[in-house]
């Protein structure tokens, strides 16, 4: 074992060199230090713990969902980690693993504004999902972001895009009434098993699936969303 403090400094002091460095390159260094902390489980564990603080966590410099991801599957892999010190990172590595970019958009189930239990089924066209709050600050500046994009709102209004806001976690009793004035081009819904699907850290977090219905990009900010969008249509 070593000191977490210490060993979090000095994971953060590799992070940079992953965030410069060749995609290859940086994958064969990670799962080269793996297959070395896979010989002891309790070094694995405090090198797991580093990594969600610098490539996963709120307070992380920046996110590097591909690489964290790895040392997660190694410690819900080792048998010789106790189930109750990774059921966190079972519940990071299923969400996680949903979510890479790159990967298929899965399913999940919503009720919608009718009251209707509906399922989510990426459909082959650019969809914007945004999983928030109502009454978050931010979330209401994506709102008006996206309203007040003519292009943005024609592709939706014809049908040429989806746009999707979900509440997660079952949401307040009064959400309906919350989301009375959003646009009606836009499906809007509650679930409360969606986290446990998708990687939803922030509120908002959103996603942009492509028309072959694969996450395209994630955690960005509206405008990068739009853009892209706009850029291909």
């Amino acid at each position: 074992a070593v000191g977490q403090h210490q060993l979090n400094h000095a994971f953060s002091e590799y992070v940079v060199g992953l965030r410069f460095c060749d995609r290859t390159v940086a994958m064969k260094s990670v799962e080269k230090l793996i297959s070395k902390l896979n010989k002891n489980t309790t070094l694995l564990y405090q090198f797991t713990r580093a990594a969600e603080d610098n490539l996963y966590s709120e307070t992380a410099e920046i996110w590097i969902d591909e690489i964290y991801l790895k040392f997660i599957e190694a410690v819900v892999k080792n048998k010789k980690i106790k189930k109750e010190r990774k059921i966190r990172y079972i519940t990071q590595y299923e969400s996680l693993k949903n979510s890479i970019i790159g990967s298929k958009a899965q399913k999940f189930e919503f009720i919608d504004r009718s009251g209707t239990k509906t399922m989510f089924s990426a459909e082959a066209k650019p969809t914007i999902i945004i999983f928030g709050s109502p009454d978050c600050i931010d979330c209401m500046m994506t709102k008006v972001r996206l309203n007040s994009d003519e292009k943005i709102i024609q592709l939706a209004k014809d049908n040429e895009i989806k746009i999707y806001f979900i509440i997660p976690d079952g949401g307040e009793d009064n959400w309906k009434n919350m989301v009375a004035d959003y646009p009606h081009y836009w499906t809007v819904g509650v679930s409360d098993s969606v986290s446990d699907i998708y990687d939803i850290r922030l509120s908002p977090t959103i996603y942009l699936l492509n028309s072959e219905r694969k996450i395209e990009l994630k955690n960005v900010a509206i405008e990068t969303i739009i853009s892209t969008i706009i850029k291909n249509n």
